[in-house]
């Protein structure tokens, strides 16, 4: 069926979809709040006490609730700079993970952890962010399938924009849409309204 709207309309329609899946992405979530910043406490919504060289960002040990599958348990943070993150397990194990804007979920191979960064108060490029501060650091129960569709189809749009005018571009979006359509989307103002404002604060 031929859509009534131009291809940078639909585009930009997938693109706000796309922008509204994390608003259904998590079961629940657990905060973390006994940071440390260079050896002091540091609570959400603190700046970065230093912006200059590296710091030493930590959380003690944590525990994954008893009845959340650690397959779709993720941590979720955002320290506000660039950096190498390790997630260390009481067994001795240890992973390490890139940490900037465009990472911010990591998968979790056990039920109990600590966490330790190295990062610099930076944006992506080297660029400076002198607003650095703790926006959000959490344990979350995943929606697994709504994780992966959001991926998809932000991989969709991302695709779609750089191919412009080629001829797969309405195919993709074709795609996209049916997609969409076939999700049973909450109608309910006030469910709609708490999701959002929780999600929005964390992007």
């Amino acid at each position: 069926m031929t859509s009534p709207l131009t291809t940078e309309q639909r585009l930009e329609r997938l693109r706000v979809r796309v922008s509204e899946l994390p608003f259904w992405r998590d079961r629940a979530r657990v905060e973390l709040s006994s940071w440390r910043f260079n050896g002091a406490p540091w609570s959400h919504g603190d700046p970065w006490p230093k912006l200059e060289g590296v710091s030493v960002i930590e959380h003690p040990v944590a525990t994954v609730p008893e009845d959340w599958p650690l397959g779709e348990t993720r941590l979720d943070l955002d320290l506000g700079g660039e950096g190498m993150l390790a997630i260390s397990y009481t067994d001795g194990r240890k992973d390490g993970f890139g940490l900037d804007p465009y990472h911010q979920r990591y998968p979790l191979r056990d039920r109990s952890f600590s966490v330790a960064a190295e990062a610099v108060a930076r944006l992506p490029l080297g660029v400076p962010n002198r607003a650095a501060h703790l926006k959000h650091a959490a344990m979350v129960w995943a929606e697994a399938a709504v994780e992966d569709l959001a991926t998809r189809l932000a991989l969709i749009a991302e695709t779609a924009e750089a191919l412009g005018e080629h001829e797969v571009v309405p195919l993709l979006l074709s795609a996209a849409e049916e997609a969409l359509a076939s999700l049973d989307w909450p109608t309910s103002t006030d469910v709609y309204l708490a999701r959002s404002a929780t999600t929005r604060e964390m992007l």
